[in-house]
């Protein structure tokens, strides 16, 4: 197959098509070498022999193809003809003194099973001289086990023994052939020397500060995942070929004295520590067979992922970088991601803790993320709401098997101990992993809105405290405008500012919203189109999931929609500008130290139905240019004890993430008079309602409330809104502007509909002027009618009246449409 691609690429040129085998190699090569660049070798070649013939042939490229092997290698990649012959081809051209001339591959048969018909090569990693001097005392210390034990004539494992085999079994006597030991001394000075230091196992020597004892029962342990002729031996040894790895009393037994052995390893205690056995955090029995840990072993046969892919670390890590780091261009992030890279990558930091507190947790993740891009050691991200949130018991295994990754592969552990509402032990799964990350060299960095709380759990020797308040408004401007640049969006300053007041989202979701409008095609559009893509981008970041109890829409309506008397009408935009100056108000001017529980703003809306209540409250999330969050406060209620406080928090907690405007409609089904305690079903009635009241305190945004019986609401709860505003029923005047308003003007509207004398003629509220509009356009497409006729709106009116009970003016609209239509007799 090799020769029949080669025949067919024109990068090469097959010299001959004669087979050679190894004994007659160097004859051949001997008279075509000049005409020879790359040697295909098929065939288990020694690596002796390798370095051997490349070092008698300078000029040739050697690729090595083993077909067959036992040995059980980790595969990186499997590759095709192609890529093979693309590999040679960049070899050949580059045979420099110090260049790389050899590549070593295994042949794999395709789906088919038949090599003639379908191969891959998958590359086989570099020897490793460690690893090989380990793979030579197990077999030694395999073969002196056997010889102290040998297995006499008739006997059967398993089955019987001879009287001499168990006389030589119950012996005192352990000695150590000279063999043995002379191997193991060459292994364990490889161990010990400078020149291996990336080895996976030296580092597991050194980094968990293994002993001598304890390397040998993991070598032995990791007999059966190196070679397969392993398991028949070990399956003999143990007397059941079914225990094809080494149990613990075998292993000690190998070694020397068993008890002196297990002593050894019991005050040792790194196995077990770090969890290097499949065995969790304590050694098994004496009878049980001993595996190396999956994700170690694996590590250890050269996958760099392992320890990160092992369940319970990825269970209770992110892989995926914090996002924000790139926005952080202010002088002084930018040194003290420097300051924390250097102290991250020394290696002095045993039990230091780096506690980053404050309300920005975003902006400490993505500092975080800027200290290791500036020389830092690699991060490891660890939720701590996701290691307490395992089983009883769990948590140390999971925070060891954490560690350890972090030892093996130099990287320091970010602890986020950001914590919802779930009922978890935060404080217990914190002082498990300061327990075992006191081991590490490197630094630990904690990120915590509590740090006070956190720092008694911590076993430290040192703690380096931070604090980080909440971004401004300036700070999040900032971030707008840098992101714009990064992605190549123009927007003006004015259009950052507009940005950091509606949504004062975190660095990552700034990043995330600004990449997805220049994803669609922002940065083609005009400035104010780009502001308007921007916008919607931080819309559709900011909206969480739909809850159950509310729905998110998009405001269509404008202040200039609503019709309300003009004192009402200038609270509606005194609101807005509440809204849009608090940040000055609160922070410049020194007022949110004087508002401890809150710094939202809280307003009622009240008035019979349909008098523009909930437009009002979507016209002020337009003119904020954010979203409605509306929920039905009485679909909250629930029979269950608790939990009606918890589909109020649910409601609230997503409207805070997203930045929208809460509209809570019928509040006077919550926000009724309190009444007096009777039975358990009065208290805790009260205490749903306390727990509203407090929830809306602590809102940070905007929250409206709405109802139609203002005195159906305990007065005590008035005080808690900044606005109380009415919304009465509209008079003549008032009703003109909403018939105008509720036709649109592309509506082809007739001339003969009259709406002032609609308006002194017909007392109803808004809501039924639209339904009413909206009925007569029907009404004129299904008599195909090209306009929208007095007629029409009169028939739609009579139904909405009699719809709503009033019959008195349904009579009256009776005597309109009958002096109409003796008007019109007479005209004709």
């Amino acid at each position: 197959m090799i020769a029949d691609a080669l025949t067919k690429s024109p990068e090469f040129e097959l010299v001959g098509d004669d087979v050679w085998d190894l004994a007659s190699i160097e004859t051949a090569l001997g008279v075509a070498a000049h005409d020879i660049d790359v040697l295909i070798v098929v065939g288990d070649m020694g690596a002796v022999a390798l370095d051997d013939l490349l070092g008698r042939h300078a000029g040739i490229v050697i690729s090595h193809i083993v077909i067959g092997s036992d040995a059980v290698r980790f595969n990186l990649k499997s590759v095709g003809v192609d890529q093979l012959l693309s590999t040679l081809i960049a070899l050949a051209r580059d045979r420099g003194s110090g260049a790389l001339r050899a590549v070593e591959y295994q042949a794999v048969a395709g789906m088919s099973g038949r090599f003639e018909d379908d191969c891959g090569f998958v590359p086989i990693p570099a020897r490793s001289e460690v690893m090989d001097l380990a793979v030579e005392w197990i077999s030694a210390v395999l073969r002196q086990y056997n010889r102290r034990f040998p297995i006499a004539d008739g006997e059967v494992a398993g089955l019987s023994r001879a009287n001499a085999s168990i006389e030589l079994a119950l012996a005192a006597d352990y000695p150590a052939d000279d063999a043995t030991l002379d191997v193991a001394e060459r292994l364990f000075v490889a161990l010990d020397s400078t020149g291996h230091n990336d080895e996976p196992l030296v580092r597991i020597r050194r980094r968990l500060g293994l002993s001598d004892t304890e390397i040998k029962i993991l070598l032995l342990c990791l007999a059966p995942d190196l070679d397969v002729r392993y398991h028949r031996v070990i399956g003999s040894f143990n007397d059941d070929m079914t225990r094809r790895g080494p149990t613990l009393a075998l292993a000690c037994s190998m070694l020397g004295e068993p008890l002196a052995v297990r002593a050894a390893l019991a005050r040792a205690g790194g196995l077990a520590r770090w969890q290097l056995l499949d065995c969790g955090a304590l050694l098994p029995r004496g009878d049980d067979v001993l595996r190396v840990d999956p994700s170690v072993a694996q590590w250890l046969l050269g996958d760099p992922n392992a320890l990160l892919n092992d369940a319970a670390v990825r269970a209770a890590s992110r892989a995926e970088t914090w996002r924000g780091a790139d926005l952080l261009t202010d002088p002084l992030d930018i040194a003290f991601a420097d300051s924390m890279a250097a102290g991250l990558a020394s290696s002095d930091q045993h039990g230091r803790w780096f506690v980053l507190g404050g309300a920005d947790g975003d902006g400490w993740r993505a500092l975080t993320e800027l200290a290791a891009s500036r020389g830092g050691p690699p991060l490891l991200r660890v939720s701590l709401q996701a290691l307490a949130s395992g089983l009883p018991g769990e948590a140390a295994g999971i925070a060891a098997r954490i560690a350890r990754a972090a030892i093996l592969l130099g990287a320091s552990p970010v602890i986020d101990a950001e914590i919802d509402d779930a009922p978890v032990d935060r404080d217990a799964a914190m002082a498990t992993l300061a327990g075992v990350t006191r081991f590490l060299p490197q630094g630990t960095v904690l990120i915590t809105s509590d740090a006070r709380r956190c720092i008694g759990l911590l076993h430290a020797q040192v703690v380096a405290v931070f604090e980080r308040d909440a971004p401004a408004t300036p700070a999040t401007v900032a971030t707008y405008a840098t992101a714009a640049a990064q992605f190549g969006l123009a927007l003006s300053a004015d259009s950052c500012v507009r940005l950091g007041h509606s949504f004062p989202m975190a660095l990552g979701s700034i990043e995330d919203a600004v990449r997805l409008a220049a994803l669609q095609g922002a940065g083609d559009r005009t400035p104010d189109a780009q502001y308007d893509a921007v916008a919607a981008a931080c819309r559709h970041v900011a909206s969480p999931d739909m809850p159950r109890f509310a729905k998110r829409i998009v405001p269509t309506f404008t202040l200039d929609d609503v019709v309300l008397p003009a004192e009402w009408h200038k609270q509606l935009r005194e609101l807005v500008g509440n809204v849009v100056h608090a940040p000055r108000v609160m922070n410049d001017w020194g007022f949110a130290a004087n508002m401890p529980s809150g710094r939202g703003i809280a307003a009622l809306f009240h008035g019979p139905s349909g008098t523009g209540k909930t437009t009002a409250a979507h016209a002020i999330a337009h003119a904020l240019d954010t979203d409605v969050y509306q929920a039905d406060l009485s679909l909250l209620e629930s029979k269950f004890i608790g939990e009606t406080a918890k589909n109020v928090d649910a409601v609230f907690t997503d409207a805070e993430r997203s930045h929208a405007v809460l509209v809570c409609d019928e509040a006077d089904s919550i926000l009724g008079k309190r009444s007096e305690i009777k039975d358990a079903h009065d208290r805790y009635a009260n205490i749903d309602v306390a727990y509203l009241l407090q929830r809306i305190e602590a809102y940070s945004g905007l929250v409206i409330l709405t109802t139609n019986f203002r005195q159906n609401i305990d007065q005590a709860f008035l005080r808690r809104f900044r606005f109380v505003v009415e919304f009465p029923n509209p008079d003549a005047e008032g009703r003109e502007q909403i018939w105008s308003k509720c036709l649109p003007r592309m509506a082809p509207v007739a001339a003969d509909v009259d709406f002032g004398f609609l308006a002194r003629r017909v007392e109803v509220t808004g809501g039924n002027i639209r339904q009413i509009t909206v009925r007569a356009a029907f009404s004129a497409a299904a008599d195909n009618s090209s306009e929208i006729t007095m007629r029409h709106v009169l028939a739609a009116t009579r139904a909405e009246l009699v719809k709503v009970g009033q019959m008195s003016a349904v009579r009256e609209i009776d005597e309109i449409e009958a002096l109409r239509h003796r008007n019109l007799r007479q005209v004709a």
